[in-house]
């Protein structure tokens, strides 16, 4: 099984639309000040796809001080912010009681779930999201101001982890326990093809941003509006077909795609495949 060790650079952002203030003083001991842009789209939309924040959706946000970020593990020094369905709520409990200075970085964290850190840090010196399961990786990195007890970030514009990520769906599929690996055929070659995802938990905050061990096989599935998703990464595309493998641990299926050229899957599109009782999925 191969795996490769990917760690992105999050950059601020400039522009931004839709976006919404919100103020929050909790025991009046820090207040956040902060908008949140709307959920980052893709260049073709599908069902499947959420087009906009949901209520439960989660924001984690790092601090950077003057000696680089502050210690994050087991989710100190941190800032949660939730969406009730009609607007952004703040969680300070966790907020830098020191080390935060003004004009320092810090960076937005979301993905589908809850967005915690765990106990353990990575040989990079990275901690990781132990949340994370599967699916989008959103981040934006900025700037914040300290005046007193009050927290300017601005507005956060969360984008796509990597310009060459692509959701994968399968049309009305539900459950928990789906898997996806993309192949050049059912014997699962990958020669010439390199599509790779972030393994489940292993997605973890770098002082640069974002980083994550890859894995080449069994992307795990989050639920969107009644069908299953699979998130990837397209490096390179050099084949005649593509074969879509499909598991539960149980049953298997495959949906090849031929004619395919190096543009069948494109960085920042959405991607509906036919429903598992289409006759185009094969079975073992």
């Amino acid at each position: 099984m191969k795996k490769i060790l990917m760690a992105v650079v999050a950059l601020a952002v400039m522009g931004f639309v839709g976006c919404q203030k919100d103020d929050n003083v909790v025991d009046n001991k820090i207040k956040v000040n902060f908008a949140v842009a709307d959920k980052a789209g893709f260049d073709n939309g599908s069902r499947a796809v959420k087009a906009g924040w949901e209520a439960g959706d989660q924001i984690l946000v790092v601090f950077k001080g003057q000696d680089g970020l502050l210690d994050i593990v087991n989710g100190v020094n941190t800032l949660t912010l939730e969406y009730n369905g009609t607007a952004w709520v703040s969680d300070t409990e966790s907020m830098p009681e020191s080390g935060l200075k003004s004009g320092c970085g810090y960076f937005a964290i979301h993905h589908p779930g809850e967005v915690t850190l765990g106990s353990y840090n990575d040989h990079m010196g990275g901690t990781y999201l132990d949340g994370y399961k599967g699916g989008e990786q959103l981040i934006y990195g900025g700037t914040y101001t300290l005046d007193g007890t009050t927290v300017e970030l601005g507005t956060i514009v969360l984008e796509r982890n990597s310009p060459n990520d692509i959701q994968v769906s399968v049309k009305d599929l539900t459950g928990e326990n789906w898997k996806m690996s993309i192949f050049a055929d059912k014997t699962g070659s990958d020669e010439g093809i390199n599509i790779t995802h972030e393994e489940d938990g292993n997605l973890f905050v770098l002082d640069t941003g974002l980083g994550s061990y890859a894995n080449y096989v069994d992307a795990t599935g989050v639920e969107y509006g009644g069908d299953v998703s699979f998130y990837f990464s397209v490096i390179n595309v050099e084949v005649s077909q593509l074969v879509f493998v499909l598991s539960n641990g149980t049953d298997t299926y495959y949906y090849t795609k031929t004619g395919v050229t190096s543009d069948t899957l494109q960085g920042g599109y959405a991607y509906l495949l036919p429903a598992i009782t289409d006759p185009a999925w094969e079975t073992e």
